[in-house]
């Protein structure tokens, strides 16, 4: 199989099956900082760069956390896949939604380790901002002791290195009154697979 791993601004085309996250990264890591003479870990030789492939020959893709803008000639690649039905796995598009899976189900000891220890969190309920995993902790806590809200994500867009989310946003009461029901968009900052930031944008 043939395939292309997708890492900030850089990209490689990979010739070999389709790597679960952590081992794309792996994989990106060990590419991006190859020395002469170094050798594969035994657990990466499944896997290798490859020159010579045709765009038509791709058989998966998989975008990691790295630094840098995504080249425009690679963003139109995978829209191309897309468009022949393939699926272009993102770290943190899965990391996101497994953090919002988390928060409805109110399981922080799940959301809090992909948080930045010094995350900078919007407080969406009283205004203001919180920081910190601490922080987010006894926000979210005391929220959940007044409201019942829960957020799916519907679609991702990555803009200017940053990934924004449109979310279905439903808060009720405790009684289960709906106090709102609408669209918003959050847009976070993600680096080295961990949430640093997040902005509310109303409106979607």
């Amino acid at each position: 199989m043939v395939g292309i791993l997708v890492h900030g601004d850089n990209h490689f085309i990979v010739r070999g099956p389709r790597p679960n996250f952590a081992t794309a990264m792996e994989l990106a890591r060990h590419w991006s900082v190859i020395q002469i003479g170094a050798r594969t870990p035994p657990y990466l030789a499944g896997w290798s760069i490859s020159t010579r492939e045709f765009r038509e020959d791709l058989e998966w893709a998989i975008v990691v956390p790295g630094e840098g803008e995504r080249n425009p000639a690679v963003a139109q690649l995978l829209d191309e896949l897309r468009a022949r039905g393939i699926s272009v796995m993102n770290a943190n598009h899965d990391l996101l939604t497994t953090m919002y899976r988390a928060f409805n189900a109110r399981n922080l000891d799940e959301i809090l380790p992909v948080l930045h220890p010094e995350v900078d969190w919007p407080n969406g309920m009283e205004g203001g901002r919180v920081f910190g995993r601490e922080g987010v902790r006894e926000y979210w806590t005391r929220q959940w002791k007044m409201i019942d809200p829960h957020v799916e994500p519907v679609g991702f867009e990555d803009v200017d290195g940053r990934t924004a989310v449109n979310v279905h946003q439903t808060v009720r009461d405790l009684s289960g009154n709906v106090l709102a029901d609408q669209m918003v968009r959050h847009v976070y900052e993600i680096r080295d697979g961990l949430v640093v930031s997040m902005e509310i944008v109303p409106g979607g």
